[in-house]
Formats: structure tokens, sequence, C-alpha cells
């Protein structure tokens, strides 16, 4: 684990394990506390193999501030 100096984040180094293949791949988490789930980088996700099911309906994804996220709706599970 490691933290910044005058910032507020904490990053972990993690294994994400693809359990369709049995391999980990190592990588760095960012840990928030705000956060209302787990999310991961769809372009990585597919890299590494994981298997994605597309959602009905795509959920938005909305910053503090309100506006809508220039990322992109949540389109995958």
């Amino acid at each position: 684990m490691c933290t910044y100096l005058f910032q507020k984040e904490i990053r972990l180094d993690i294994g994400v394990e693809n359990l369709v293949r049995g391999i980990v791949h190592p990588t760095s988490a960012l840990l928030d506390s705000g956060a209302n789930g787990i999310f991961i980088d769809q372009v990585w996700a597919e890299q590494i193999g994981l298997p994605l099911v597309k959602l009905d309906v795509s959920i938005p994804v909305y910053n503090v501030d309100g506006t809508l996220n220039a990322g992109s709706c949540i389109t995958h599970k």
C-alpha cells in the first residue's frame, strides 16, 4: 500500500484473477471510500480476457458535482 503526501488517495497493489482462465493479473487499485460499487476499466478487462456481459440498459455515471461523467456509461457487468 502506498499513500502520497498531501493527497487523499490510497492505492493498493492487488491481483485480479480471471476465474475462467485461472490467471492472476497484477495491478493497482484506488481505494475510494465514497464509491457505491466496484468498477473496472472495460478496455483493461477485455485485454486480460475477463468475461463481460452487456447490460440491457446502460447505467449513467455522475461526478461528485452532479454532472454526467465524460467517460461514458456503464454498459457491461
